[in-house]
């Protein structure tokens, strides 16, 4: 566990963020999926606010890589659920490189797709390296998904998460965060 986490003793995959985590979020694992899903969720917010669920696979860089999307997210007003069954938008954080785990992420992106058919999801976002490297390929062959953007185009997540087309994407530049000298300030929820 990251030290900022601690484990909620009334639930056992329940994680709680501390030090720096704002508005009271919920961080947890779920432990009941084969290879545990990281799941954030901001307590207290509005339900008309759309609501994003998310799912990080693959290497550290993507977890990182969620953290700051989900940190974004959150700072523009985005509820983060960790309720995939309630999630208007679902993001699949992937990876591309080893086949086990491509497997992992077209399965798990499957298992989204058969959210947006069935439940509430009206838009599934596929970002991360599978999604860079396959863009073409997994946009024909999975057509529930809606956008697609790799690792170097963070600040996509805003225009892929909007259910409003007509809406202008917010313009907050999240793309040169690594390199930028704000890194202490980036908007994080761990």
């Amino acid at each position: 566990l990251s030290p900022c986490l601690r484990v909620e003793e009334d639930h056992p995959t329940t994680l709680s963020a501390t030090g720096s985590a704002r508005n009271g979020v919920l961080a947890y694992v779920d432990q009941r999926s084969p290879s545990p899903l990281f799941h954030v969720m901001p307590k207290h917010k509005e339900d008309s606010t759309t609501k994003v669920g998310f799912v990080s696979l693959g290497c550290p860089k993507n977890l990182v890589d969620s953290e700051v999307m989900l940190g974004t997210l959150s700072e523009q007003g985005y509820e983060i659920t960790p309720d995939r069954e309630s999630a208007d938008v679902i993001v699949v954080n992937t990876c591309g490189f080893i086949d086990s785990a491509k497997k992992e992420s077209i399965d798990t992106i499957l298992e989204m797709a058969a959210l947006k058919e069935e439940g509430r999801c009206r838009k599934l976002v596929v970002a991360g390296c599978l999604g860079e490297r396959y863009r073409e390929e997994i946009r024909r062959d999975i057509p529930e998904i809606d956008f697609v953007f790799g690792p170097d185009e963070l600040g996509k997540v805003l225009e892929a998460v909007r259910l409003d087309e007509n809406e202008p994407a917010p313009g907050v530049n999240i793309d040169a965060l690594y390199t930028s000298e704000q890194v202490p300030t980036i908007p994080r929820i761990l």
